[in-house]
């Protein structure tokens, strides 16, 4: 039993780090860091990874502890949300590259709360397949479902803080090459989301 449970932990933890890494996770993290700089990168992926999580952990404890379901209609909305928030990401961060006048310390306060808002969302909308997963195991205690959402969400924080800051450390590295091609990269960044989430979008 002890191994069986190890085993189901250690699958939360990896499929955790798995899900951070979906296309859509990475458009919304890669969006929002377009025209900031590369320290603050790790930062806005740890925000998105806290708002995914908090989300998740509330619903897990509502269904879990509580007994209260929420409605399939609501991760399906957040579905269709998220498709048309990431197209807004990527005008934004489009539109952010010819922005010279923002004053960066209020900029970054209120892309961090973005950062948790965008996470909450995703959060939302993976909600169903991630609770659906556990009684799948045939796992019954709460306790034990509630732990592997907690190692399931903190393997999302480690593999978005990873990526975050991989992506500081390659933009750093191509501003000391040219600005022209850390402002490249930027702009595939934001094109990247602005195409799925167009795709999302028809695909809906």
């Amino acid at each position: 039993m002890e191994t069986s449970l190890l085993m189901f932990f250690t699958m939360g933890f990896g499929l955790g780090m798995l899900h951070a890494f979906d296309p859509d996770h990475l458009a919304a993290v890669g969006g929002l860091s377009v025209g900031t700089t590369q320290q603050s990168c790790w930062k806005f992926a740890f925000f998105w990874s806290l708002g995914h999580g908090t989300i998740l952990l509330l619903i897990a404890v509502l269904f879990f502890l509580v007994g209260i379901v929420i409605p399939s209609q609501v991760s399906m909305a957040a579905e269709h949300f998220v498709a048309f928030m990431l197209v807004f990401i990527g005008v934004w961060g489009g539109i952010k590259l010819y922005m010279s006048t923002v004053k960066k310390a209020q900029y970054r306060a209120v892309l961090n709360g973005s950062s948790w808002l965008v996470g909450g969302i995703h959060g939302t909308a993976g909600s169903a397949s991630l609770l659906a997963l556990i009684p799948l195991a045939k796992i019954e205690s709460p306790m034990v479902a509630m732990g592997y959402v907690i190692l399931f969400c903190l393997g999302v924080t480690l593999a978005m803080v990873s990526m975050g800051r991989l992506l500081g450390h390659v933009s750093r590295f191509l501003q000391r090459l040219s600005t022209y091609w850390e402002r490249y990269m930027q702009a595939a960044l934001a094109l990247f989301s602005l195409s799925l989430g167009c795709y999302l979008v028809m695909s809906h």
